[in-house]
């Protein structure tokens, strides 16, 4: 074999294995007109090497983009830099929308003269549709987490940095971009009188596969306290202990405090003062306290769904309990002297406020009636009169009153 015939069969070798590369390889002259085109470029252009040797960019994509790769590969020919970049194309052929990842070099001759450039691109269309996919998913994730106000986290036990979600850095008030990554600067923002809590349920193993669950405190900068509960798993080494732990957080702080004015107004419910509550709607009975089954002696099962005239005496015509409306329908609140009947049937005086309790769009939703029971101290007030303006053995109004 001579060698030309070797130089040739070594060639032909050359271009096959080329050939079979998941890359587009290719070549241009300084004019930008292609000298060679491997398979895959063949395949893309829809055409054969010899219909594309020869022809420039023009020939296979729209004239905007053929543009834009000129400008590219003059960068190469004429300036002799190296360029990496991201391509966007259209082929003509087909019309379909291709993105690539080009790197391009120029190509010298035994002089070190340019002669043109030859290209390695690899299509990344899937990726790059698999990227944008992938930033909708994080962004409908951040969405998700912004309106639900929880917030998501990973923290690496062996190395102590921490992957925290926007929502995360809002709940915490860290700035993104001070934020290093630290599991001391996440730890920081924890309650000190929790802090060893929180730790504890970070570092220690898991029986089970199911998630733990803390709930603690947040000390902030300016001294506000926030309350958050906090879900993670953990994943462990193989002897167990853990070195991984992913997690979600939600400030409660809301719910806390609405739980502790619900902790309140329940004592402030179970007064000495009868409380009982009413439906603004059918002003039946809702709820009543302990005062309220002592001075009337009914249950609260025996109250609860019936109207407020089972406690009526028959003291009282129409044109009271009208003005006592009026009212609560002007004012929202009525407080006077009523005479009404306990379960026993005793008829006794009470001193009652009724009050309108108005939701959100300013309609009256339920009435809450505070009494007590007066019997003792009208008693007080006759004794005392009586003592005053009659003389005890007698009965007999005193002279001085004459």
């Amino acid at each position: 074999m001579t060698d030309r015939t070797h130089h040739l069969a070594e060639n032909n070798e050359f271009l096959t294995i080329i050939d079979q590369i998941g890359s587009y390889i290719y070549s241009k002259d300084k004019e930008g007109r292609y000298t060679y085109a491997n398979r895959l470029v063949q395949e893309l252009f829809g055409a054969s090497y010899d219909k594309i040797v020869g022809r420039d960019d023009s020939a296979f994509f729209n004239l905007e983009i053929a543009n834009e790769l000129k400008c590219n590969d003059a960068r190469v020919i004429n300036h002799g830099e190296t360029l990496e970049r991201e391509e966007r194309t259209v082929v003509k052929s087909t019309g379909e929308e291709r993105i690539f990842w080009s790197v391009k070099k120029p190509l010298h001759n035994n002089q070190g003269e340019i002669v043109g450039m030859c290209g390695i691109s690899t299509d990344i269309t899937a990726s790059k549709v698999m990227e944008k996919v992938l930033q909708s998913k994080e962004l409908r994730l951040r969405e998700a987490q912004q309106i639900s106000q929880i917030g998501s986290w990973e923290l690496d036990l062996i190395s102590g940095v921490s992957v925290l979600s926007d929502e995360t850095f809002r709940l915490l008030e860290i700035d993104k971009n001070e934020h290093l990554g630290h599991l001391d600067r996440l730890l920081d923002s924890i309650h000190p009188e929790d802090l060893d809590a929180v730790k504890s349920a970070y570092l220690s193993p898991s029986e089970t596969e199911e998630p733990k669950e803390i709930t603690h405190r947040l000390l902030m900068s300016d001294g506000r306290i926030k309350w958050v509960n906090q879900r993670f798993s953990a994943y462990m080494d193989y002897e167990g202990k853990p070195i991984r732990t992913v997690g979600t957080i939600q400030d409660i702080t809301e719910r806390m405090n609405a739980d502790n004015e619900l902790r309140i107004a329940a004592i402030a419910f179970e007064t000495h003062d009868a409380i009982m509550i009413t439906d603004a709607a059918d002003t039946t009975i809702l709820r009543v306290n302990h005062a309220f089954q002592k001075v009337t002696g009914y249950s609260s099962d025996e109250v609860i769904g019936q109207n407020p005239r089972i406690l009526q005496s028959g003291r009282h015509n129409e044109s009271f309990y009208s003005g006592m409306w009026q009212d609560l329908l002007d004012i929202g609140e009525w407080e006077g002297e009523i005479w009404d009947r306990r379960k026993c049937g005793e008829i006794y005086p009470k001193w009652l406020t009724i009050t309108a309790v108005k939701n959100n769009r300013g309609e009256t939703s339920e009435y809450v009636a505070i009494f007590s029971d007066i019997t003792e101290f009208k008693q007080n007030k006759e004794d005392l009169h009586r003592l005053a303006f009659y003389d005890d053995l007698t009965k007999t109004p005193n002279l001085w009153c004459c």
